[in-house]
């Protein structure tokens, strides 16, 4: 299971896969290949927004505005 801050770099190899895909002139095995590594990523971030992170809430929790049940009782 890769770290929290590993979200970011997934991001960016994502965005470095799409980039690639449309500025480079691709086979269509190698168009094929990138868009099956930005589906992985893609797959991988959702798994990653229901972690729950190390303060309790996981990262859809925390992008919604939504508050633990700890910050509730405060």
């Amino acid at each position: 299971m890769p770290k929290d801050s590993t979200a970011s770099v997934l991001l960016e190899g994502k965005n470095n896969l799409l980039r690639m895909r449309q500025e480079i002139p691709l086979t269509d095995a190698e168009a094929a290949a990138v868009d099956d590594g930005a589906s992985a990523l893609d797959s991988l971030l959702k798994r990653l927004a229901n972690v729950p992170t190390p303060a309790g809430p996981t990262p859809l929790q925390l992008s919604d505005g939504a508050t633990t049940a700890s910050e509730a009782a405060d």
